[in-house]
């Protein structure tokens, strides 16, 4: 009688202990689905955190933005040096101007970029920072007015021609009529240049 009561103790344990092994492992699994639920919610969420804008135009008018964006900051950069040390006032007049009218274009430049998701540089390539830092070393007398006039002749050269060429052939509306708007001024500015360089 005693061995029959142990007997039918040790199988209701037994019993116990299978269906608690049934349980756990049911809620291991249950806990798996979730994890799983989970981990597929993460991967699918879309990722915000490394976002990049693309430009809303086309490359040739991305490559206009750029480039007028470091001759502006050319102008100005060198304007300034001439400014400080140059001789000569219609040098140090036409420099005032360049901060004045390129400071107004690049403002303008930068609103229109920003509308376009076009990045515009901060600091002129290392080609253009390698010219103004050639012309800084010369910072005496009219050698100083020479390489600066010089050098609004050629930039402003380049400058019309830029700006002639995105103001018929820009396919962004806003970008073709900032370069239209902005060409006169250019023209102005490499007809200065000119006439200063034939008084030198």
């Amino acid at each position: 009688m005693k061995k029959l009561c142990f007997i039918a103790v040790a199988g209701a344990f037994f019993f116990c202990a299978c269906n608690n092994s049934g349980n756990e492992t049911k809620n291991a699994d249950s806990v798996t689905n979730v994890n799983n639920k989970d981990a597929e919610a993460v991967v699918n969420q879309p990722d915000t955190s490394m976002k990049t804008t693309v430009p809303t135009v086309d490359e040739k008018c991305v490559e206009f933005a750029t480039k007028a964006a470091n001759a502006g900051m050319k102008e100005i950069e060198l304007a300034k040096w001439a400014q400080e040390y140059g001789t000569r006032q219609d040098v140090k007049d036409f420099a005032a101007m360049m901060i004045t009218d390129h400071t107004k274009a690049a403002d303008e430049l930068k609103q229109i970029s920003k509308t376009k998701n076009i990045t515009l540089p901060v600091m002129v390539p290392d080609g253009v920072r390698n010219d103004i830092d050639k012309m800084k070393t010369k910072k005496s007398g009219s050698d100083l007015d020479k390489a600066y006039v010089n050098e609004m002749v050629s930039d402003h050269k380049d400058a019309v021609k830029l700006f002639e060429d995105a103001s018929k052939n820009a396919t962004d509306a806003d970008l073709k009529n900032f370069a239209a708007k902005t060409l006169p001024v250019l023209q102005h500015h490499y007809d200065g240049i000119k006439a200063i360089k034939a008084r030198l």
